[in-house]
């Protein structure tokens, strides 16, 4: 594993440190919103549904802050981003859904094109 990603570096910025083996809480979340995900069921064509679940807006820290010396220029400069509420599969999708959603023939299933 890189130094840029070792346990040590991550686990840092989750508000652990590490002594030998042992992990221990150094800071504690300024806040926690507790939400349940809206569960959404679309009925799309010849039967088939697509699970989905609702996430709220929100906002996050994208990018590493100056003070990183292990950061990467393009991950500079630290931004707020803001998201607008959406809706997201539950599951992977299947190719039935995929078909459904985008129409027959949109997509070949990689079975078909190598003959499996």
């Amino acid at each position: 594993m890189s130094k840029r990603w070792s346990r040590r570096k991550v686990l840092k910025q989750l508000g652990l440190v590490t002594a030998g083996s042992v992990a221990s809480v150094v800071s504690s979340c300024q806040s926690i919103t507790q939400f349940r995900p809206q569960p959404i069921t679309e009925k799309l064509p010849k039967g088939v549904t697509l699970e989905m679940v609702g996430l709220p807006a929100g906002q996050f820290l994208m990018g590493s802050p100056d003070s990183d010396p292990d950061a990467e220029s393009w991950e500079k400069p630290q931004h707020q981003v803001k998201l607008n509420s959406f809706a997201i599969g539950k599951y992977p999708m299947t190719q039935a859904q995929y078909e459904a959603v985008m129409g027959n023939g949109s997509s070949v299933c990689l079975m078909q094109r190598t003959g499996s």
